[in-house]
């Protein structure tokens, strides 16, 4: 083996170890983003969307489930289609 083919070896080896590391890390902090996140049931969530959607329309009504609770684009739509029907 060459030196070049064992630099090669370990730079693999460390970017794997890294990699590694960072998705334990990001296991760590979505556990405790969920642990911060408000918890509210489903009827009341639905509840808001209703609300949101007819005091301020759909665009705002998803812009509100998205910044209050962290709801992706497309679950926040989802939820506020569902409520508008």
């Amino acid at each position: 083996m060459d030196l070049l083919s064992i630099a090669l070896g370990l730079a693999i080896a460390s970017l794997l170890l890294i990699a590694y590391a960072q998705s334990q890390q990001i296991k760590f902090l979505k556990g405790q983003l969920a642990k911060r996140l408000p918890q509210i049931d489903a009827k009341e969530l639905e509840a808001q969307a209703a609300e949101k959607l007819q005091t301020v329309g759909p665009i705002k009504a998803v812009k509100f489930l998205r910044e209050e609770y962290g709801m992706s684009m497309v679950d926040a739509k989802k939820l506020v289609d569902s409520v508008k029907h």
